[in-house]
Parts: C-alpha cells; sequence; structure tokens
C-alpha cells in the first residue's frame, strides 16, 4: 500500500502520465499530491528510488496545521476508498493505531 508520507517533493513523473491518468483533483484542498501519487500506484505505475537529495524542505505546511486534521482525514480517506481494498484500508487504519499507542 502506499503510505500517505510518501515526501511528495521529491517525485518526478512525466506530463504522459497526466495526460493518461488525470491531473491533479482540485477538488482536494490538501491530499491532491496524494490522491495523484495513489492513483498512478493503483495503474502499476513503477516507482523508482534514487539515492539522492533533490530538496530540502521545512515541515509545517497545511496538513500538519492542528485546525486541517480533520479535513487530511476526510480527504485521506477518500482516496484510500477510491483506490485501495477493504483490507488494505483496514491495515492502513491498524498500523495508524499500532503506531500511537507505540508497539
Amino acid at each position: 500500500m502506499l503510505k500517505s508520507g510518501l515526501c511528495h517533493q521529491s517525485v518526478f513523473f512525466g506530463a504522459n502520465l497526466i495526460k493518461k491518468y488525470g491531473d491533479y483533483d482540485v477538488e482536494m484542498k490538501i491530499c491532491a499530491d496524494y490522491d495523484i501519487l495513489a492513483r498512478l500506484f493503483y495503474n502499476n505505475i513503477p516507482f523508482y528510488y534514487i539515492d539522492k537529495t533533490v530538496c530540502d524542505y521545512l515541515g509545517g505546511g497545511l496538513s500538519e496545521m492542528s485546525e486541517n486534521l480533520s479535513l487530511v482525514k476526510k480527504e485521506g480517506d477518500l482516496v484510500r476508498k477510491r483506490y485501495f481494498n477493504l483490507f488494505d484500508r483496514a491495515y492502513y487504519q491498524y498500523t495508524r493505531i499500532i503506531n500511537r499507542i507505540g508497539r
């Protein structure tokens, strides 16, 4: 399953993928990057890791602000419902719970 914590600042893909699979969902205010990456993952587009720093960034964006947490959850749940099966979504929720209680 694609992790929502994927650092989208360091992801590159060609315009041909946007033309074929669609652009960012502008209705999503925070999770549009997660949505497009999940869509590509769902369509079996391969992702490759390159061990090279391509950007540095500061945390503290919109998705980390406490007043936006409910929107992050709502949009993230929508993305998972669109592209992942019930088992994947249940596993995602399970890992979130386990990470909170520190096991």
